[in-house]
């Protein structure tokens, strides 16, 4: 899961150094049908569904992991590098004042992407924690949908 992460997050790294023109031209493109379907997200991909499967499995033994010491810190130090990436994709490129693809899609023009991805930040590595592991559901706008198959 660790290199998973780490290759994501450099993949996010090198994202972000696009020029805007560029990013709006050749990058922001992929993202929009006919590519992908409408409301993209990190959510559709095999990677990230596999991620987040891993880390419901840990979730359940996370105080044993946790136990680990240093390989659970690299853990959360792997996921929070990439949500800090994401993150400042998000706000490189406009998500901090607009919101995202799969908002914009859900009809909620009136937040910014950044800050949920930052809120699903805090929430998945809360997922991460011993203590908090198994004090947190889902946020309701990212549960799995039967219709288009995301979590």
């Amino acid at each position: 899961m660790r290199l998973t992460t780490l290759g994501s997050t450099a993949a996010l790294r090198l994202t972000a150094d696009f020029s805007p023109v560029d990013y709006e031209q050749r990058v922001r493109p992929t993202m929009l049908p006919p590519h992908v379907r409408p409301g993209f997200s990190g959510l559709q991909t095999r990677d990230h569904r596999h991620l987040l499967n891993a880390m419901r499995k840990l979730r359940e033994d996370m105080a044993t992991v946790a136990e680990l010491g240093e390989p659970h810190a690299e853990l959360i130090a792997a996921i929070r590098s990439l949500h800090d990436a994401h993150a400042y994709v998000c706000t490189r490129f406009g998500g901090d004042t607009a919101p995202s693809l799969r908002m914009a899609a859900l009809g909620q023009q009136d937040g910014k992407g950044v800050e949920v991805v930052r809120g699903l930040a805090r929430h998945r590595e809360s997922l991460l924690e011993p203590s908090r592991a198994n004090a947190h559901d889902q946020p309701r706008a990212y549960q799995r949908s039967d219709e288009d198959g995301h979590e």
